[in-house]
């Protein structure tokens, strides 16, 4: 396992990268979910690299301006690209009805798979576009994980090298219920790290070689040059988007609201409840139907 992150391969993640965006943007038509992030700028580095100017797409809840929207606000303006800026509803109402209507799409009810899966209902009917791609995925490559970066920190490499791998296809995680959930908007929702050569590619490397000197070194690396033309870089010690964008805060407050029946201390136990309800609602439908 190599120690060390060289220039030489840096280019190699470069070029890795340049054939990923070919690979799955051949008709050059794709549009980029951006977030600010070190995975979705890499995306865009690479697209712009290839000559692509892509439709960006970003999310934020009603009435916050979040350290996702003021990046891809920055980023969008600096290249000249169209940046749609899309409104989540941040009320309690409006989030126990988003619930609601997500939870049928959800293979288990995860309290990750649900915050990540509302925004989608705005943004997949926004996109003009076909097709779209994400860096979710990037975090899986990367190991960061809190419980894999302590386990890293008390075992080292080989008690993670295993779980450093993809998992937008495992339904018991967030990305493989948003990827599925693109079909019901007819639209392809397609990850940029999903790729067996870059799993490997990061793979050969330590990790603490690959977030030092910071986080996700190789895709600094690797575009250092567009990094270098402005303030791009944010510091990845932050949190998912559902807690930079403060979906998980507004979520929160339904503990506060009328919709926690039951006093639970925890928003699962909301969320329980609702498709508890959702269940209900499909029985009594299923009667009706049989004139019960």
């Amino acid at each position: 396992m190599k120690q060390k992150f060289t220039k030489n391969d840096a280019l190699e993640f470069r070029k890795i990268c340049l054939e990923r965006i070919e690979e799955i943007d051949a008709a050059r038509n794709a549009a980029l979910a951006l977030s600010g992030g070190t995975d979705s700028m890499t995306i865009l580095f690479a697209m712009l690299e290839t000559g692509r100017k892509p439709e960006c797409y970003t999310f934020y809840m009603d009435g916050i301006l979040s350290k996702d929207l003021k990046a891809s606000r920055y980023v969008c303006k600096f290249f000249g690209l169209n940046l749609h800026e899309i409104k989540v509803p941040a009320d309690v109402d409006s989030i126990y009805k988003d619930v609601k209507r997500v939870l049928p799409y959800c293979e288990y009810v995860k309290k990750t798979i649900i915050q990540c899966m509302v925004p989608w209902l705005y943004i997949y009917p926004s996109v003009t576009e076909k097709r779209i791609i994400n860096g979710i995925g990037g975090d899986d490559l990367y190991a960061t994980q809190r419980k894999l970066r302590v386990k890293f920190a008390k075992f080292g490499d080989d008690a993670v090298i295993a779980e450093r791998r993809f998992y937008g296809r495992d339904l018991r995680f967030s990305e493989a219920n948003i990827l599925r959930f693109a079909k019901e908007y007819r639209k392809e929702n397609v990850d940029f790290y999903e790729s067996e050569k870059m799993e490997n590619f990061l793979k050969q490397f330590s990790l603490k070689t690959i977030i030092k000197p910071y986080d996700k070194y190789p895709s600094l690396a690797a575009f250092s040059d567009y990094y270098s033309k402005g303030s791009f870089y944010r510091d990845q010690t932050e949190h998912s988007y559902q807690i930079n964008s403060k979906l998980r805060d507004c979520h929160d407050e339904l503990l506060k609201s009328k919709y926690n029946k039951n006093s639970s201390k925890a928003i699962i136990g909301i969320y329980n409840l609702i498709a508890k309800e959702i269940g209900n609602e499909r029985q009594c439908k299923s009667k009706g139907k049989m004139g019960i």
